[in-house]
């Protein structure tokens, strides 16, 4: 019996190098968090109440997504998801450790 294998794809350069220098960190790229969505939809501005712990319950953002998240759609009055820039979507949802599947 051939077991199965599933592997992640490192997508991009920066993902690469950080990988080949021991950052083992993932994106969870699909949309704003929906946690800190919630908590920014009910006007919650503490920085302390947006969990780590995000996307369900199934992953662990980064300190400094959180960080990110927080100066750019917390502090500004009607700040939206859809046009900040891609670079700083992609810090929002930089995850510790990596996101497996047991599916393909």
């Amino acid at each position: 019996m051939i077991p199965k294998i599933f592997y992640r794809k490192l997508w991009d350069p920066g993902t690469i190098e950080r990988w080949n220098a021991y950052e083992l960190t993932s994106q969870h790229p699909h949309c704003e968090p929906p946690l800190w969505a919630d908590l920014r939809g009910k006007n919650v501005k503490a920085k302390s109440r947006y969990s780590l712990a995000s996307y369900l319950g199934k992953g662990i953002s980064l300190p400094s997504a959180r960080d990110k998240y927080h100066e750019l759609l917390v502090k500004v009055p009607g700040a939206l998801w859809e046009p900040i820039d891609l670079a700083d979507k992609r810090t929002i949802q930089e995850q510790a450790g990596v996101f497996c599947v047991r599916k393909p």
